[in-house]
């Protein structure tokens, strides 16, 4: 089963995943989900379902000759990070570029794939290109790492390029364009941008190695990591004021506000992801962050 870690000390540690990856919606068969939606397609729309990340219980046995406990099987990148989510009848997962679905484009890129619930058929997918860095901020064939975010009509993840995206769950199968971007190529398999908040760009982020957070949200506001951290040689902090923690109104991709404690004692990156909960009655953000604190 796929599982959401950190890709830069995977490399470390000198683990590679196989050379083809494997979508396996095992899930959609549990009888949890299937007593909790019965009649209905399932809605895991973030892991563990809702903000506090509270676990969804799944099949512990499953066999691929036999079939046991698995719907379909759909091929992904040659590495995959990500963790699927299900929402409106789509299944979104972060992988690499590896089998490419458009042999247009088929070098190394971020993906995010979709695929119908009910039989695994590809839909479509948001390509992002690699920085020009190298691996000192996109390490080579680790693709997108973020566990997408589905609110409503609108998936929510980080890619690569340490980009906040947003776009519609529909891609351009509804021949709609929903955000500002007209001049993005339109096509059925192709996804529809409705924002883009560039956090190397537009908040003076320095990822290292990966860009990996997945987001979180409670009401209009989304909480990610930024990912920032040392240089490739691990000398230094480059970017010691940028953002490690962002708040976005999920609507605009406007920051509403950010934290920066980590500051130069950034040990090394920060791929955390931050959940959300009530405690004592007050709504708060929790996140690991770079300098070993929480």
């Amino acid at each position: 089963m796929l599982r959401d870690y950190n890709p830069v000390l995977d490399h470390y540690k000198k683990r590679r995943l196989s050379r083809t990856s494997l979508l396996i919606v095992l899930f959609l068969s549990s009888p949890f989900l299937e007593a909790q939606n019965a009649g209905k397609a399932s809605y895991w729309p973030m892991p563990e379902d809702d903000s506090d990340r509270e676990m969804i219980a799944l099949p512990t046995i499953w066999n691929l000759q036999s079939g046991a406990n698995i719907r379909w099987v759909a091929k992904l990148g040659s590495e995959t990070y990500s963790s699927p989510v299900v929402a409106g009848g789509k299944v979104f997962i972060g992988t690499n570029n590896d089998f490419p679905r458009n042999l247009s484009n088929d070098r190394d890129m971020g993906v995010l794939m979709v695929f119908r619930e009910s039989d695994g058929k590809f839909l479509w997918q948001a390509l992002s290109e690699k920085l020009g860095s190298g691996r000192a901020q996109d390490w080579p064939k680790v693709g997108v790492c973020s566990t997408p975010l589905v609110v409503g009509e609108r998936v929510y993840y980080i890619n690569n390029r340490d980009e906040l995206v947003a776009l519609d769950t529909e891609g351009f199968m509804d021949q709609q364009n929903d955000g500002p971007f007209q001049s993005e190529a339109v096509g059925p398999q192709t996804a529809d941008e409705v924002w883009i908040l560039d956090l190397i760009e537009e908040l003076g982020v320095h990822p290292h190695n990966a860009s990996h957070s997945s987001p979180v949200f409670r009401g209009d506001l989304l909480f990610v990591g930024t990912s920032n951290g040392r240089t490739e040689d691990h000398s230094r902090v480059p970017e010691p004021e940028a953002p490690s923690l962002i708040a976005v109104n999920r609507l605009s991709g406007k920051v509403l506000w950010s934290d920066n404690s980590p500051g130069a004692g950034i040990l090394n990156g920060q791929w955390a992801s931050p959940t959300v909960a009530i405690i004592g009655g007050i709504d708060q953000v929790i996140i690991g962050q770079g300098d070993g604190w929480v």
